[in-house]
């Protein structure tokens, strides 16, 4: 493999691609635009198991969703796991009423061939309640502070 296609393979990749290294996988969820929600509306998610062992086993993937959600196709998922294959499966999740800023979806991925299932807890932010860059204000002080200390800012957040 080469530099270049390493390169290329790193700048291809979502920014929105949250990955779980797993005993069995890489296990990623790749949330359309970001990992912010809104209440009844819909959110494209994309599953996807790299390198998957044992191979040759079927994954089942079951959502604990919050009472008042729901997810397409189903709120439970079957991938065939081939060995050394990148599994990806389109699910779209449409979010009930939120309560937190945060919100953390159990996912039980089991794998025929181990008896042990493992929980993941997807985490989705309700749009608006997580503050970000674009609700900073910077000020001239801020600025000549950062060049002064070298990256230490202060920042008041709006």
């Amino acid at each position: 493999m080469s530099a270049k296609s390493v390169a290329a393979g790193l700048w291809a990749r979502s920014p929105y691609e949250l990955t779980f290294d797993l005993p069995c996988m890489r296990f990623s969820v790749d949330y359309d635009g970001g990992p912010t929600i809104a209440e009844g509306e819909p959110k494209k998610l994309l599953l996807i198991a790299r390198h998957p062992l044992p191979p040759d086993s079927m994954l089942t993937l079951n959502w604990e969703l919050p009472e008042g959600w729901s997810m397409a196709p189903a709120p439970q998922q079957r991938m065939y796991a081939y060995h050394d294959l990148y599994l990806r499966l389109a699910v779209t999740l449409t979010p009930g009423k939120i309560d937190a800023a945060m919100t953390y979806v159990p996912l039980t991925i089991k794998m025929s061939g181990r008896d042990n299932p493992i929980t993941l807890h997807v985490p989705f932010q309700c749009r608006g309640a997580v503050s970000f860059w674009e609700n900073i204000k910077w000020s001239e002080e801020c600025f000549e502070r950062m060049h002064l200390e070298k990256g230490r800012a202060l920042v008041e957040v709006v």
